[in-house]
């Protein structure tokens, strides 16, 4: 498994930030990253933070919780499938590795400690909840199994274990008392959760925008709609209220008291995929360095979330010119032969999670649901909203598809600035990739698993072929050859209609794909989160079989996007903040040096190409 291998910004993180977490007196905060760390920060006089200490694991860290019973033990739960545990020094600030937790074979998603501060649960992908003696390390066995990824758990005042997962799966259990277990079913996913202070109901956040209020025995009490887009977190206000903190994936942060919205806070570098509460301060995940603190009365902003980071979400090409989307709420765009020419254009504070070409300029999609017209020219000439982060654009001519996190693709007029035409859904889940092909039609891959065609606004659609996971990406070529990449760590190649080609490398999730070779020659490029580039290459018409790739090249965090500049070249971004050109050089693939995404965004600045939205 090759780690990370980052820089450490004194800001605090190079990359987004996944959770955060309060210790229980309220000092000190855990927030846990992309970059593969947890940082440590002790809360200043008045609403600042300052970091302290720095943990490092191999893969990016998906959460951290502190014991409740020995202060500064703290465990960590990561990628890299293990959980660390550390004690800090509450004087000095100093951090020491006090022991590791392995058997999960799949990322570690959440941690949370038993009352009795000595043991605690692990969930994670491989759709396990497992006990563990922290002070020894020795496990202590199952908890639960769902039937997919056991997203994650919460343990209440009186001691009951919840968990939940994509599957829409609740359990609810005491490990004592094991014939006390209870499970029930919703109709959505749901990745977070949380008790209230006195152990008597739980709240469940969930994949279609709504809070489901349940009792212990898991009776549903109430149901709460809060976003258009997914609920993801959700924790109590530890003032006695009893009010609700929720983060949902509209970049909405509200305050419930009851099923009433009291207050509301959006946009910003803010990422509600996680936060927490101490008293009047409510923490929440970032894209920018640190994370984002607001106040509970009102959610005034407290702080921003440091400088922001670049990581590349996203790649679209037209002709010689490339754009890039940036974790910072901008587009990058360079030409092929002449990189230091490189223009920023600020499209907003939050991520840009997918580009594409248009008519004089570029269309940006972002976290927060729009899709905005950038012009060459300048900055943002036209915006829509279309509810739901915006994952995938397709454009093609005067027309655009925007695939959302919501399930719906939304057909874009661009004769006279921007506007929606339709809307429909052809998937049962995000819509994470479109491609056009040839012949006009749409192509696409979601978190169903499912990679469809389609004539856009037409009512029937073509199941090509399914995913055992959810579909990452999805490349068509001039010739209609169609790929896709999914977390089942597969890539499929082959024609609408024709059974694909199954190609094998990768050990984890496979993010992107693109589509070289002319003729019957067919090159396949796939980066994973493995870190790996590969390449394939066979002729058009062989027998479909499994098939090993080549690595091209490995990087220092995952492939997030690939995109082919034409039958020869492509593009490859990394979340080590890189791009890297592809060429096809006869039968081989060469990478070329990796180009740094932050030295490219500085150049831009300095030569004063920056290009302002209003």
């Amino acid at each position: 498994m090759r780690p990370i291998s980052l820089g450490e910004p004194p800001t605090g993180h190079a990359a987004p930030i996944t959770h955060v977490a309060f210790a229980p007196d309220g000092a000190w905060l855990a927030s846990s990253s992309y970059d593969g760390s947890v940082v440590i920060w002790r809360r200043r006089d008045g609403a600042g933070l300052a970091p302290v200490a720095r943990i490092r694991h191999r893969r990016l860290v998906n959460a951290a919780s502190w014991s409740p019973e020995h202060p500064g033990l703290l465990a960590t739960a990561s990628a890299d499938k293990t959980v660390g545990l550390w004690r800090l020094d509450p004087g000095s600030g100093a951090v020491e590795a006090v022991g590791r937790l392995a058997r999960h074979t799949d990322d570690v998603n959440a941690v949370a400690w038993l009352r009795d501060g000595e043991r605690l649960v692990t969930v994670s992908e491989d759709s396990t909840s497992l006990l563990w003696d922290a002070t020894s390390g020795r496990f202590l066995g199952r908890v639960t199994s769902h039937s997919g990824h056991c997203m994650g758990v919460a343990v209440s005042s009186v001691g009951s274990v919840l968990t939940v997962g994509e599957d829409g799966e609740v359990f609810v259990g005491d490990v004592d008392h094991p014939s006390r277990d209870r499970r029930r079913r919703f109709p959505t996913s749901i990745e977070g959760c949380a008790w209230s202070p006195d152990g008597t109901r739980a709240v469940l956040a969930c994949d279609d925008g709504r809070l489901r209020v349940v009792s212990a025995e898991l009776d549903l009490l109430e149901e709460i709609e809060v976003s258009g887009s997914a609920a993801r977190a959700v924790a109590f206000a530890t003032d006695g209220s009893g009010r609700l903190v929720v983060g949902s994936y509209d970049a909405t942060v509200a305050v419930l008291r009851g099923a009433t919205v009291e207050s509301r806070h959006a946009g910003g570098r803010q990422w509600p995929r996680s936060l927490d509460t101490f008293g009047r301060t409510v923490a929440v995940g970032s894209f920018g360095s640190a994370p984002v603190l607001l106040d509970l009365e009102g959610l005034r902003p407290l702080s921003d979330g440091g400088p922001a980071t670049h990581g590349p979400n996203a790649l679209a090409a037209s002709g010689e010119r490339i754009a890039v989307g940036l974790d910072s709420g901008g587009v990058l765009v360079l030409h092929r032969d002449g990189l230091e020419t490189a223009t920023l254009h600020t499209v907003c504070d939050d991520p840009v999670l997918s580009v594409g070409p248009a008519p004089g300029g570029w269309l940006a999609g972002t976290y927060a649901g729009a899709v905005s017209r950038l012009s060459d020219a300048g900055g943002p000439s036209a915006s829509v909203h279309l509810g739901a982060p915006v994952p995938s654009l397709a454009t093609r001519g005067s027309r655009a598809l925007a695939g959302t996190y919501g399930g719906e693709t939304v057909s874009l007029a661009l004769e006279d600035g921007l506007s929606i035409r339709s809307r429909a859904r052809y998937h049962e889940g995000s819509v994470k990739s479109i491609a056009w092909d040839a012949a006009g039609c749409a192509v696409s891959g979601a978190t169903d698993g499912c990679v469809r065609r389609y004539a856009p606004e037409a009512a029937q659609d073509d199941l090509l072929w399914v995913h055992g996971n959810l579909v990452n990406a999805v490349a068509v070529d001039s010739r209609g050859l169609i790929a896709s990449a999914s977390r089942d760590r597969l890539v499929r190649a082959g024609l609408a209609g024709s059974r694909p080609v199954t190609l094998l490398a990768a050990d984890e999730s496979v993010k992107a794909v693109a589509l070289l070779g002319t003729g019957r020659k067919v090159v396949v490029i796939a980066g994973s989160y493995d870190f790996s580039c590969y390449g394939w290459t066979f002729e058009l018409g062989d027998s479909p079989d499994s098939r090993a790739g080549s690595v091209i090249f490995a990087a220092d965090q995952a492939i997030s996007a690939l995109v082919a500049l034409d039958a020869t070249t492509a593009v490859a971004a990394s979340w080590d903040g890189t791009l890297r050109f592809v060429e096809l050089v006869g039968d081989h693939l060469e990478a070329g040096r990796p180009i740094a995404i932050d030295d490219l965004v500085a150049g831009a600045a300095m030569a004063g190409k920056e290009r302002i939205g209003a």
